[in-house]
């Protein structure tokens, strides 16, 4: 070992300033150990601590073994130790606490800065003779430019750390994939792995995301320099349906970061492993991949696509368990035999090819309880909600458990809404929305027509729920919503880390009091929905729907957001270019068979202008023109929610102020962008007037404060006009009228439609025609055609509802 010099006892303490340089090879992992990975490895007061140790002079003696281990001496009041390929949970150290301590993350940041001394950061070291621990050996004294360095006229000494080492640069082609199941077990343990297999007998869907290589110059602070908000090389990342795991140390698994409870994160680490080997069998770049077990047939052949990088040439690893891999987002036509294959014939992970010559691959079969449910929305449509009684609703109740115990979430949640709606209209609850019965009914059936051809289409690879380990989260305002008798909030939070919006339901109970005001988590509603939550009890489930508890052993914090929360998100979640952002859903499929996940558009758009702020009294609207970074422009539109009937008044108060963002959901409307806001970010207050806004969050001398528009007290007041109203679109027109005249006929059911009814439908029929839309005319009239035959009817009307939804919806997308 590496030892100080210790002859007096003034050579001792002026010896532990400063650090020796380890022998032995050099540990590349430990130099792509950035502080924001050790952050979110353990926690940044760990951090925090042990870099301050370090540049106060109490930095311990290092020594690297021939194997690779490093040695932290602390001049006996600690030794710690850390094996190659492993990460920081594997280290040991004699100080006694429990879990990775500050001497571990001492070692790290100890090595990282001698490394840089001494000029070894970056580039392997040559082999050198390590010297054992067992046995230390005395040398010089490492030059102090590692310590403090003395101060004239016998001040204190201040300390000088050294520039931060250059961590090596990851190649651009690195991948998970590569670990074998051997490695990978070692890394992440057994029973991480059998369960990890367990979860992948039902097949998964994830999305890979491609190691992005470290920029060339230097990375100022507080810019992103990859995905995320951490600045350098961004490694490759799982998206997972519950969860995301990172690998940001190149060719290491033990330093994978996952939001996932501890409990599970060797599962969740095995399922982005196996995740990267079907992308890499499939020769796949960024996007997602759907993994399956393995097929009854035998041998499979590869899609016939380049391979990554360095690994056309040698056999692939063998996936766990013999799963096999498709892609997602690959046709499933090419010809097997273009397709090039791997040394030893086709490799256990290699995706599913269909050629032109084979046979057809036989209809996937429902589902029992997918059955069952198309039955009973079938039964309904023709009996309709007017005449439904408690027995269809019970039925649908019970057959949403069903389908939920067999893992067909997406299903589950349409059955459980339509149980719903039957309920609310049957207590003459304003929550039926006869518009949205009857999408539910066609979403049913068009997730069973689109099973086996759109990936993730029934949700029969999601995860219920995953417990989170310690997240932090940023509030992105609250929405009001439901009816007076039983209103619902949803309060949306960026989990940053896993790069997507996550939503907390609550429901209330009628009251007088003011909605900022009302309480959860201990603290206001105004208050959660302007801050930032860290908890320990965090639990997200298949839809990134949220559950937070508060428990005596389980913390969960609640501050107000800093001046910087939101302009830190990362690239996913904040929005600089609409342009490129809009480009970016261009692929998506239609809303009717896309995974059921909440806020799946809320974003944070940077703002550089405001203009065009007014109200349209017919639409009951607030509108306005903002501008984003880069000049482009989207139509922010808020309409008037009657529980909140201040909202609209402060989010023109907030607009004229001129916002930095505004947090809120973003579609495609005529081409171009609309947002509907949550909460305003105000302006920055630099000349210490502070930016208080007129909303219900806070404000600090650096940022205006946190406007949540539907959570803000008050008394509307007189908004300014718009100048004009917006100009007539016959085809929004038509479609709307013909989904109108297909609710009312799901209302009424098929059975017992009225004169009335039907003319409406032959009416919209024509319309459709009128504006184009013969196709769409066409299944309307088939429907028509087919109502003295009932058993025909729900195909028909099914056939109807479903073109025109999506019809409308590619109407809006421009």
């Amino acid at each position: 070992m590496a030892a100080m010099d210790t002859d007096t006892p003034a050579d001792a303490a002026e010896a532990r300033t400063a650090m020796t340089a380890p022998s032995g090879g050099t540990r590349a992992d430990l130099l792509a150990l950035t502080p924001d990975t050790l952050a979110a490895l353990t926690n940044r007061g760990l951090v925090k601590r042990a870099s301050k140790d370090i540049d106060a002079g109490r930095a311990p003696a290092l020594t690297v073994g021939e194997d690779g281990r490093v040695r932290a001496d602390y001049a006996g009041a600690a030794v710690a130790e850390l094996p190659p390929g492993a990460g920081l949970d594997n280290g040991s150290c004699g100080c006694g606490a429990t879990g990775v301590c500050r001497h571990l993350i001492g070692l790290v940041l100890a090595y990282q800065r001698t490394a840089s001394t001494h000029g070894t950061a970056g580039t392997p070291a040559a082999p050198a003779t390590p010297v054992a621990p067992a046995a230390p050996a005395t040398t010089t004294p490492a030059p102090r430019a590692t310590g403090p360095v003395p101060a004239p006229d016998g001040a204190p000494p201040t300390p000088t750390p050294p520039a931060p080492p250059t961590p090596p640069n990851p190649p651009a082609d690195w991948s998970p994939g590569a670990f074998d199941d051997e490695t990978l077990t070692a890394a992440v343990g057994a029973r991480a792995v059998t369960a990890a297999r367990r979860t992948a007998r039902g097949g998964y869907t994830a999305r890979i995301h491609r190691a992005v290589p470290a920029p060339a110059g230097p990375v100022a602070p507080g810019t992103t320099g990859g995905r995320g908000r951490s600045s350098g090389p961004a490694g490759p990342w799982v998206e997972l349906p519950t969860c995301t795991v990172r690998f940001p140390v190149p060719g290491e698994i033990g330093y994978a970061l996952t939001d996932a409870a501890e409990a599970v994160r060797g599962e969740m680490v095995a399922l982005a492993v196996w995740a990267f080997r079907a992308a890499d069998e499939a020769g796949t770049g960024d996007g997602p991949v759907e993994v399956h077990p393995p097929s009854r047939s035998g041998g499979t052949a590869r899609r016939g696509v380049s391979s990554p990088p360095g690994t056309a040439d040698r056999p692939g690893p063998t996936p766990a368990g013999g799963l096999e891999s498709m892609p997602a987002d690959t046709p499933a036509d090419i010809p097997a035999a273009t397709s090039p294959r791997r040394p030893g014939g086709a490799s256990p992970g290699a995706p599913v090819s269909s050629t032109a010559n084979a046979p057809a691959a036989p209809a996937p079969s429902t589902h029992p309880s997918l059955a069952t449910a198309l039955a009973l929305a079938d039964d309904l449509l023709l009996d309709g909600a007017a005449h439904a009684g408690p027995v269809l609703a019970a039925a649908l109740r019970r057959t949403a458990k069903s389908l939920t115990a067999a893992s067909l979430h997406w299903p589950a949640a349409v059955a459980a809404e339509l149980s719903d709606q039957l309920a609310a209209h049957t207590e003459r609850d304003a929550a039926h929305d006869p518009l949205r019965h009857a999408a539910l009914l066609a979403e049913l059936h068009a997730r069973h027509r689109a099973a086996g051809r759109t990936p993730g289409v029934l949700g029969e690879r999601e995860v219920a729920e995953t417990p989170l380990r310690r997240v932090r989260l940023t509030a992105l305002g609250c929405r009001l919503s439901g009816t007076p008798e039983h209103p619902v909030t949803q309060t949306f939070f960026a989990h940053a880390e896993a790069g997507v919006v996550v939503v907390l339901h609550k429901t209330w109970q009628p009251s007088d009091r003011p909605w900022g005001s009302r309480r959860v988590l201990g603290t206001t509603l105004a208050s959660l929905a302007a801050s930032s939550v860290v908890s320990e009890t965090a639990r997200r489930t298949a839809s990134r729907a949220l559950t937070l508890t508060r428990g005596r052993l389980a913390v969960t914090t609640v501050t107000p957001l800093g001046p910087t929360a939101w302009s830190e998100l990362p690239s996913t979640l904040l929005v600089r270019d609409l342009a490129a952002h809009a480009a970016e859903w261009d692929g998506r499929p239609p809303r009717l068979v896309r995974p059921r996940v909440e806020a799946e558009t809320v974003r944070v758009v940077e703002v550089s202008e405001v203009t065009g702020i007014g109200y349209d009294p017919a639409a009951q609207r607030l509108e306005a023109t903002v501008l984003d970074a880069a000049g482009n422009t989207a139509l922010l539109s808020a309409p008037h929610e009657p529980m909140a009937p201040a909202a609209l008044d402060a989010l023109a108060a907030a607009l004229a102020d001129g916002p930095r963002y505004v947090a809120g959901a973003l579609h495609r409307d005529g081409g171009g962008l609309r947002i509907t806001p949550y909460a305003v970010a105000g302006p920055d207050r630099r000349d210490g007037t502070g930016g208080t806004g007129s909303g219900t969050g806070t404000g600090s001398a650096d940022a205006g404060g946190i406007t949540v528009p539907h959570l803000s007290a008050g008394e509307p007041g007189n908004l300014p006009l718009l100048p004009g109203s917006a100009p007539p679109d016959p085809v929004a027109d038509a479609l709307g009228s013909a989904l109108a005249a297909l609710a009312d006929a799901a209302h009424l059911g098929l059975r017992h439609l009225t004169g009335p009814v039907r003319t409406a439908l032959a009416r919209s029929a024509d319309d459709l025609a009128r504006t184009g839309l013969a196709v769409c005319a066409t299944a309307v009239r088939r429907l028509l055609d087919s109502l003295p035959v009932p058993e025909d009817a729900p195909a028909r009307w099914t056939d109807a509802q479903i073109r025109l939804l999506t019809t409308a919806e590619l109407h809006r997308r421009g």
